[in-house]
């Protein structure tokens, strides 16, 4: 396995608001409406799926199946972490990490943000929504899985984590 930073310096805070208009919002918008639709049991997620197990919260779509280019998939993963960022976390990795198995080449464009130490100022601390991790995974040099997930702690150390949903509301609000 091979890892190194992630350089993006060369995309712009436009390209990445752009992405968020033009398919992002309208994405995390459906990702949201059947997160909720699943928690109330009320039919079908849709192409989505959701992660909720041990500590993990999220979703992961099959990115293949639209009709978005690499670097329409990176602008929106910019601009999601940057949705993120302004609700009180920092970055903590920017990495791309490249391994090969059975033929195929994985690359994993991997964003990982942490509450700001500036809103746990107290015991028990504020998680807000958790740790943040937001990958875009490659197969073969061709785009395959946007992630999005949040991992939170359950000992008495830390706040409970807020709901998923709100985060997924914030995600959409302009």
């Amino acid at each position: 396995m091979l890892t190194e930073p992630i350089d993006d310096e060369n995309i712009s805070q436009f390209e990445a608001d752009q992405a968020g208009r033009n398919f992002g919002h309208h994405l995390l918008t459906q990702v949201k409406d059947a997160y909720h639709a699943k928690q109330d049991d009320q039919g079908s997620i849709g192409p989505f799926h959701f992660i909720n197990q041990r500590g993990i919260v999220g979703f992961a779509l099959d990115a293949k199946k639209y009709d978005h280019d690499f670097q329409d998939w990176r602008h929106f993963q910019i601009y999601c972490s940057h949705r993120v960022l302004e609700l009180g976390y920092v970055m903590r990795v920017k990495q791309i990490e490249t391994q090969t198995r059975m033929d195929n080449m994985t690359s994993t464009y991997r964003y990982y943000l942490k509450p700001s130490i500036k809103v746990m100022k107290k015991l028990p601390m504020n998680q807000l929504y958790g740790n943040v991790s937001i990958e875009l995974v490659l197969q073969n040099s061709q785009v395959f899985r946007f992630i999005f997930r949040t991992n939170y702690y359950s000992d008495r150390n830390y706040e409970e984590v807020k709901d998923f949903n709100d985060l997924l509301h914030l995600m959409t609000t302009h």
